[in-house]
């Protein structure tokens, strides 16, 4: 399962940056987290909800580059999966480019609805992300 989205931030690509590499910022934006607790200054634990279900992961930083990419990887959960974000700075903002790909795991009968459900959440969660770091200038 593969998904990729862009948004552009009217931030500059260091605050962006700063704001998407601290883990609890997460509960302010992803609607599916329920939890998270931070291991250390590189993984943390979250719980999420996705389709009535709960399920618990523990993600590692596997890219750090400020202000230009930050990239997780699951490393335990009933999901593998990897995420990157690319930051660039573009005529009044950042744009920022997510790409996720992951493997379904044990619901893979049900992967063509996971897909559409993560997919619609992760791009209505990045509206978020915009709408909340642009409020907050």
């Amino acid at each position: 399962m593969k998904l990729e989205h862009e948004v552009v931030i009217a931030r500059p690509p260091e605050d962006v940056f700063d704001f998407l590499a601290n883990p609890e910022n997460l509960l302010l934006w992803q609607s599916s987290l329920v939890k998270l607790r931070r291991i250390d200054p590189l993984s943390h634990v979250e719980v999420r909800a996705v389709l009535g279900k709960k399920f618990r992961q523990t993600l590692e930083v596997t890219t750090y580059d400020p202000p230009a990419q930050l990239d997780y990887e699951v490393i335990e959960g009933p999901f593998r999966a990897r995420l990157s974000h690319r930051l660039e700075p573009v005529p009044g903002g950042t744009r920022v480019t997510v790409v996720g790909e992951g493997d379904p795991g044990r619901l893979r009968l049900g992967e063509p609805v996971l897909a559409r459900v993560v997919k619609r959440q992760s791009k209505h969660d990045f509206e978020r992300l915009k709408a909340f770091l642009e409020s907050e200038e």
